[in-house]
């Protein structure tokens, strides 16, 4: 059997594991969910009951390791030529982390299109499905004690060894995979926040700290990046944590650290009751509230946008260039501009 390998960063969960094993629909679909205390976990109450598409039965011929008793619980990535990339986790992954490692997973699978590389990615999605591939999400630390890591026969995707790291990497010919994995970590704002290093990421073992340091430090890795096979936004919706209980913001905030990553996200999904307040970024933001009262922040006078209600949908559009894009907003009961607040 083949090996799937693939750089899953955006420093995900505890410990990924891709490896072959068989068989099971159309493109990724999806929704993963950042908070402003941490921009890579969220909650699941949004006032619904909507599905997840995580399931507690996992499917038959996976293989004997990928059953009930080593994994509760299964989703999976569908892919163009009817086939899937599953995954399967153990029981100390909450859903919202496996909806988040699924979306991820499915932001790299999504058409980008006009980029060099990316418009059509069918090919590897399908070929993904053809090799049987399946990710793990493993209890615990990438630190050889979980009993089922050797026993799914693929590459542990994440896990730092200080002083012995490089050398295990280059022991297993992975050294390119982990610096693709900081290029695409730093390149989404995941180690703007980092304290630990003035001018690194990826625990200080990358040169760039921020996608205007790839520019300089690193403007191969920059380029890797550019407009090749990845798109500069990220295209998930994310959900929003039920716990939020204030503003989350999409537009680069230095004294919110988490805006370091937040800013490139272009849609979200205000999860829970409470009433919250989102702040818009330059790019086109679908925004969706939750069963409390919401607000959208806006950076100019409501003179300065058109706003037009249909069906129960808002859009909002910015007469100024590069400054706030249009936004789709439902289940939004406030405008915020300068000057003043609108009801929607």
């Amino acid at each position: 059997m083949k090996k799937v390998i693939l750089a899953i960063s955006f420093v995900v969960l505890s410990m990924l594991t891709m490896v072959a094993c068989n068989d099971d629909n159309d493109t990724p679909i999806i929704k993963p969910e950042p908070t402003p205390e941490n921009p890579d976990n969220g909650g699941t109450d949004n006032g619904t009951a909507a599905d997840n598409g995580i399931s507690t039965t996992i499917p038959s011929g996976l293989g004997s390791v990928y059953n009930s008793k080593n994994f509760n619980r299964y989703t999976k990535v569908t892919t163009p030529n009817g086939g899937a990339v599953h995954i399967v986790a153990q029981d100390k992954l909450t859903d919202e982390q496996i909806i988040r490692c699924r979306s991820i997973l499915q932001h790299y699978l999504t058409d980008y299109k006009g980029s060099v590389y990316g418009s059509d990615k069918s090919a590897v999605a399908n070929k993904m499905a053809e090799n049987k591939a399946i990710l793990c999400l493993l209890n615990g630390q990438d630190d050889g004690k979980n009993p089922i890591g050797n026993q799914v026969t693929g590459q542990p995707l994440w896990g730092i060894g200080q002083d012995s790291w490089i050398k295990e990497l280059t022991a297993e010919n992975s050294l390119s995979q982990e610096y693709l994995a900081s290029v695409v970590d730093v390149y989404y704002g995941l180690w703007g926040a980092f304290t630990e290093s003035a001018t690194n990421g990826m625990w200080g073992f990358y040169v760039g700290k921020t996608r205007e340091d790839m520019k300089t430090d690193d403007p191969m890795g920059y380029e890797l990046m550019n407009n090749k096979f990845f798109p500069p936004y990220l295209t998930y919706n994310a959900q929003i944590s039920a716990n939020l209980n204030g503003n989350f913001s999409l537009k680069f905030d230095a004294s919110k650290p988490y805006t370091h990553h937040s800013r490139y996200l272009k849609d979200v999904t205000l999860l829970g009751k409470n009433n919250n307040s989102v702040t818009v970024n330059e790019m086109d933001n679908n925004i969706t509230g939750n069963s409390g009262r919401n607000t959208v922040i806006f950076s100019g006078k409501s003179s300065e946008y058109t706003v037009k209600t249909d069906n129960g949908v808002t859009t909002v559009t910015d007469k100024e260039s590069n400054r706030d894009g249009k936004n789709t907003l439902s289940k939004i009961e406030k405008l915020q501009f300068t000057d003043k607040t609108v009801s929607l």
